[in-house]
Parts: C-alpha cells; sequence; structure tokens
C-alpha cells in the first residue's frame, strides 16, 4: 500500500509510513484498524478493532434503574459510538429510549397518584394520623 500524506510505499502490516511518519490504515482486515502514539511511552497502539463501546452497555443497563444516569450514558455512548465506527450505537439508542420511557411512566403514575387516587391517599394519611 501506498501513504497517503506522501506517496511512499509502506508495509501492508506497517501503522506508520516511514517516510513521513503518517498513520496508516490497514486495508487488509474488514475492520477498521487505526494506530497512535502513547505519548507517555512512545508505543504504537491499536484501537478500533479491539475496543468496545462500554459506555453504551452502561447506559443500557442504567436504563432499567436510574434512567436518568441511563440518558447521561447512553449520550456518552452515542458520541464514542461515532468515534468507534458505529460499534454500540444500538445498545445507545435503546439505553436512551428505555429511559425516556421509564421517566415518562414515572411521570404519568405519579400524576395518576395524585389526582384519581386522590380521596384513597387522603384517607390514608386520616387513617396514619388517628393512629397517633
Amino acid at each position: 500500500m501506498y501513504c497517503k500524506q506522501c506517496g511512499k510505499q509502506v508495509n501492508d502490516t506497517s501503522h506508520f509510513c516511514g517516510g513521513c511518519g503518517a498513520q496508516c490504515f490497514n486495508q487488509h482486515n474488514d475492520i477498521f484498524t487505526q494506530a497512535t502514539i502513547n505519548p507517555n511511552t512512545g508505543q504504537a497502539q491499536q484501537f478500533g478493532a479491539d475496543q468496545n463501546n462500554t459506555m453504551a452497555l452502561v447506559g443500557l443497563i442504567l436504563a432499567f434503574f436510574f434512567p436518568t444516569l441511563g440518558i447521561i450514558f447512553s449520550i456518552i455512548g452515542l458520541v464514542r459510538a461515532k468515534e468507534l465506527g458505529g460499534k454500540g450505537r444500538g445498545m445507545a439508542i435503546w439505553g436512551l429510549i428505555i429511559s425516556i420511557i421509564h421517566i415518562a411512566v414515572t411521570i404519568i403514575m405519579t400524576i395518576l397518584l395524585l389526582t384519581v387516587f386522590r380521596e384513597w391517599i387522603e384517607y390514608l394519611f386520616d387513617w396514619a394520623y388517628r393512629m397517633q
């Protein structure tokens, strides 16, 4: 393959061009891989093919128990899915949908309890007051 920056021929397994040092992308894998240099160690780090979108998974799980946190983590998972080539996008979207439905159902049930069952709630408070 050839470097897109300087046009020199680069080994197919190389992650960087020997001439200009630009990042090279492996065209022989089905999964898009990319490498960067870690500034702390100076060594190449590969990412893309082997990374998972854990934020999307956490957002989906939290959607069932803590919907507000589910929305936050799902949005982070959506942003991260763009960086990972769409990995985890479906989980992040479902985390958002379930979180929004969970919050909507909670609001509707609260309104129903406060309006429709108002007399029943007042009766319970009166009964509790008389028990003191």
